[in-house]
């Protein structure tokens, strides 16, 4: 079985240090979302070549060294 996310306060991007929605401009506890809801992205233990958009492209920073577990700096989601 897979382990996910929720859509919620605590994986968005619009939820500021201090604890306050960026759209709603309200105090937030962690397991609420909203119709703002924007995905944070960041890395995991899954980040590597073998996802990375620039993979196989002509914008990867290291074409010669990119497989399967292995990450560099230039890692980009999109």
């Amino acid at each position: 079985m897979e382990i996910k996310k929720t859509n919620s306060c605590a994986s968005c991007d619009n939820l500021l240090s201090d604890g306050i929605c960026r759209v709603n401009k309200i105090l937030v506890s962690l397991d609420q979302t909203c119709e703002g809801f924007d995905h944070k992205l960041e890395l995991h233990k899954y980040s590597d070549c073998s996802n990375c958009v620039k993979h196989n492209s002509n914008n990867c920073a290291h074409p010669s060294t990119a497989i399967q577990g292995m990450l560099c700096t230039s890692y980009s989601f999109a």
